[in-house]
């Protein structure tokens, strides 16, 4: 319930405009085509996604030194988040090849 409630208002404050083009959307626009600025996107999302899970990851790694051990659920986390990380690699990948290939 609260993740949703940050997704509705981070999708209302995109829709708004009130928020900058990233960097490679700002690239994008520079004579790219649909699809290109399409994969930008994707690989803006994703390279997020890898940050957003890396710094839960690094937050869960801080919890271990502070208190020694983690739960079993932390620990679950913290390799499904390893495990999600290295997936988003490889598609970023395949996604620059594709990107490099137009």
């Amino acid at each position: 319930p609260e993740t949703s409630a940050r997704v509705k208002q981070a999708l209302s404050i995109i829709e708004s405009g009130k928020v900058k083009p990233v960097e490679s959307e700002k690239k994008a626009d520079l004579g790219s085509t649909a699809r290109q600025k399409k994969i930008l996107r994707q690989i803006e999302m994703k390279k997020q996604k890898i940050e957003n899970m890396e710094l839960e990851c690094s937050r869960i790694k801080k919890k271990e030194g502070s208190q020694g051990m983690l739960s079993s659920g932390q620990q679950q986390t913290l390799e499904r988040n390893e495990a999600r990380i290295a997936v988003l690699e490889n598609e970023l990948d395949k996604l620059n090849e594709k990107l490099n290939s137009d």
